[in-house]
């Protein structure tokens, strides 16, 4: 990733905010990691021109007040949000919430895997794509 721009997560369950937290730690990624809770606080943030955009967007589909998808066709009608890599990290693995993410143009599809040890490995796949991927670049 690029060590300079936030990771944004889009969760709303506390231990998966953890989890990811002490995944970024044990992988020494310096990257700054901000939460929000739901897919309106995300569009507020994203929206905020005193912040950098993120490097990547860690979206979960299931979040009281919008949704995932609702979150994902706001961001893919913008010219600029629409670049941000957005990795799906949910507990669903329904086929059609994966073809609806897909259909939105998210990079990634994931189940949120169980056990730290599994969300870590996971986490460092994609830090490592995202380190050696040149599309998945941030946005200016």
């Amino acid at each position: 990733m690029n060590k300079d721009s936030p990771v944004l997560l889009i969760e709303d369950e506390k231990i998966t905010q953890i989890m990811t937290q002490e995944a970024f730690k044990t992988l020494n990624i310096s990257n700054p990691l901000k939460i929000v809770e739901n897919g309106h606080d995300a569009i507020t943030f994203l929206n905020d021109p005193s912040l950098d955009l993120p490097c990547l967007i860690l979206l979960d589909l299931h979040m009281p007040l919008m949704n995932g998808v609702e979150f994902l066709q706001i961001i893919k009608s913008d010219d600029i949000l629409k670049q941000i890599p957005v990795a799906v990290l949910t507990a669903s693995n329904t086929a059609k919430d994966i073809m609806d993410s897909y259909e939105l143009e998210v990079t990634h599809y994931f189940v949120k895997p169980a056990g730290h040890q599994a969300f870590t490995k996971l986490i460092s796949s994609l830090d490592t794509y995202l380190t050696y991927n040149r599309q998945s670049s941030p946005v200016s």
